[in-house]
């Protein structure tokens, strides 16, 4: 699915639920979104704008993975969260409530005072399912290389060969 797609069908999203903005903190659909590799990121979508999070370890990292969002580095992940929700006058917020922990629930209702929480389940399992040609083309070539480095390693499987001796070769053959 072709990132306009993915965004259009956030909207719609939006418009479903009657939200005014989702709250995407899961790594995983972090990336699927921005394209961000690290391991701290959150991002806030709206009909007026997309905001993308951090902390200062991934600032330059951030600025040539992450195009098309706003950026803010922070220092307190909560308090920056609220600080951009209030300034979008979020009042009806998404969630996704596989990827939201309670603690992290409560510390950020604790920061928002008037913002009613949907709670949504899965928002990305159906649209990263849907791949677009150059994706499907991507897969196609992680297959071929995985199946190169599997007949390589095999090459070295005989008795004795112990699991791990052998997934270290095959780790190296993927490697190579």
């Amino acid at each position: 699915m072709s990132r306009k797609e993915v965004f259009s069908r956030l909207n719609q999203i939006l418009e479903e639920h009657g939200l005014d903005a989702l709250l995407i903190t899961n790594l995983a659909d972090v990336w699927y979104l921005t394209g961000f590799r690290g391991s701290e990121g959150v991002v806030i979508f709206s009909r007026k704008a997309r905001w993308f999070l951090t902390d200062s370890r991934y600032q330059e990292q951030s600025k040539k993975e992450v195009l098309g969002f706003s950026r803010k580095i922070f220092q307190e992940k909560i308090p920056a969260i609220a600080e951009i929700l209030s300034r979008l006058k979020v009042k009806r917020l998404g969630l996704d409530s596989g990827s939201v922990t309670y603690q992290f629930y409560r510390d950020l209702r604790g920061s928002l005072k008037g913002v009613r929480f949907v709670w949504l389940r899965g928002i990305f399992l159906e649209l990263r399912a849907k791949k677009s040609p150059e994706e499907i083309k991507k897969i196609k070539k992680a297959v071929r290389i995985a199946e190169r480095a599997l007949e390589q390693a095999l090459v070295h499987f005989r008795a004795g060969v112990s699991e791990l001796d052998f997934a270290g070769e095959l780790e190296y053959q993927l490697r190579k």
